[in-house]
């Protein structure tokens, strides 16, 4: 699995651009698909943290935790941002076979 794999997943289950996964765009849908594919690229890949925020457009690793973070947040609370995330997981799984 790479991580852009989880880009091109995520953004076309969004209907985005990969693009806008590493841009800097503050749209909350953009933001809330960047924040899902970091947080997939921390739990499918072996990717340090430096790694993944550089495949994002050159974030920190504290920007990574962050997403991390809040996509833990919303999916304990919202069970539509949960099954976004299930969602995914099953696409992406799929795709590695």
């Amino acid at each position: 699995m790479t991580i852009a794999r989880i880009q091109e997943s995520v953004a076309e289950h969004f209907k985005l651009a990969p693009s806008d996964l590493t841009g800097t765009s503050r749209v909350a849908n953009v933001v809330w698909a960047r924040q899902l594919a970091v947080h997939l690229s921390r739990e499918l890949t072996d990717a340090s943290l430096q790694r993944v925020g550089e495949a994002f457009g050159g974030r920190n690793h504290a920007t990574v935790l962050h997403a991390c973070r809040r996509v833990s947040d919303r999916i304990s609370v919202n069970n539509g941002d949960a099954a976004d995330l299930q969602r995914l997981k099953q696409i992406i799984g799929h795709q590695q076979s």
